[in-house]
Formats: C-alpha cells, structure tokens, sequence
C-alpha cells in the first residue's frame, strides 16, 4: 500500500508541476516582443518639363505648367501672372510659336535669340 500511495503521490506533483510549467510557458509567450523594423520609402520624384509658347508680336512668353508669363521689363528678366500691356485673350489670338526648351527663357538665352530673329 506503501508503494500505490507514493507512485500516487509522484503523479500528482509531476502533474502540479507540469501544469504550472505550462501556464508559465503559455503566458510569457504573450508577452515577448518582437523586433519592430521601420520602413523607409522616398517620395517618389516628379519632374514637370516647362512647356513655353512664345508671342512675338509682344515679346511675351507663357509657361503652361507654371502658368505664367515671362517677359524684359526695365533690363530684368521677369516672371508675372499676368501678360505686361495687352490682355490675355488678345495675347492668345495672336501668332505664336511653340518653343523646344524645357527651362526658363532666362536660363536657356533663348529669350534674346528670339528677340533678335524678329
């Protein structure tokens, strides 16, 4: 009888101690942190080409994109929104001439060699 109570005793406690083991276990799995990775993406870079129409007949030029016109006034290359001594319609009635550059009339010098072809 000695033995059935001590091979009795041994199953509870392995038992106790395996059920203590385990909720042990279980509840720190809840609580490991996992490593947190942070992701970067640059924005993405938009590149606007200028798109300029040239009004000769008012040394004018217009930017679609920036909408606005670039024009000399007093020796200065200068950027406004609206076009210098004549209305917009008037200017858009007007021979035109599609420009192939895709920076500023100042930049490029093309305002000048315009100028100078008239």
């Amino acid at each position: 009888m000695n033995i059935k109570k001590i091979i009795s005793k041994s199953n509870q406690t392995g038992l106790m101690l395996g059920a203590v083991l385990l909720t042990t276990l279980t509840g720190c799995v809840g609580y490991v942190d996992s490593p947190r990775a942070e992701v970067y993406a640059p924005a993405p870079v938009v590149v606007v080409q200028d798109d300029y129409v040239y009004y000769p007949d008012y040394e004018v030029y217009y930017s679609g994109s920036r909408r606005q016109y670039f024009y000399m006034d007093g020796g200065a290359f200068v950027a406004r929104p609206a076009p210098r001594g004549v209305s917009v319609n008037v200017l858009f009635a007007s021979p035109s001439v599609r420009m192939n550059f895709h920076d500023s009339p100042a930049i490029s010098g093309t305002f000048f060699t315009a100028r100078t072809e008239r």
